[in-house]
């Protein structure tokens, strides 16, 4: 990670930055929370087109318990191709909701002023999402994590 200045950060610029965190923490956290609330819930299921399967079907904003229903409702190859679209679309469901989770935490583990591990989390959950989104939902919390880390770590000063 580069630095913004190469000074190095007095011990009385740490403990000012600590005070500061600790006397306005909404305004030290406001970023990060902006950036969860922005994201959360915004990836859930396939949200882009498909041309899955022998039947070419188009998954976009469908859920698996829908194909499900499809599936029952139509029966041989048809019947099939919908069971195999639910399948992936429950691993689809499986990761958006693990990225969710890996985020909640990350956020949590920020709030309690756990950097390390905030930035750790956010990587996993925008990691899990790279199999599925070339752009993650999830890469605005990692960027604004990380940029609240590096100032308290006084690396912006």
């Amino acid at each position: 990670m580069q630095k913004l200045l190469s000074c190095p950060v007095t011990h009385s610029q740490r403990i000012l930055q600590k005070l500061t965190i600790m006397i306005f923490p909404s305004d030290f956290t406001q970023s990060v929370n902006t950036a969860f609330e922005t994201s959360n819930d915004r990836w859930i299921t396939c949200d882009w087109t498909t041309d899955f399967g022998a039947l070419h079907l188009n998954l976009n904003g469908l859920r698996s318990f829908q194909l499900e229903r499809l599936a029952h409702a139509t029966c041989g190859r048809e019947s099939q191709e919908w069971r195999n679209a639910a399948a992936w679309v429950k691993r689809v469901e499986n990761d958006a909701a693990e990225a969710q989770s890996l985020a909640q935490r990350a956020l949590d583990a920020f709030q309690k002023l756990d950097f390390t591990v905030a930035i750790d989390l956010a990587e996993r959950a925008v990691q899990l999402e790279l199999a599925w989104h070339s752009e993650p939902i999830w890469g605005l919390l990692l960027d604004a994590v990380r940029s609240q880390s590096e100032f308290e770590r006084g690396e912006m000063l």
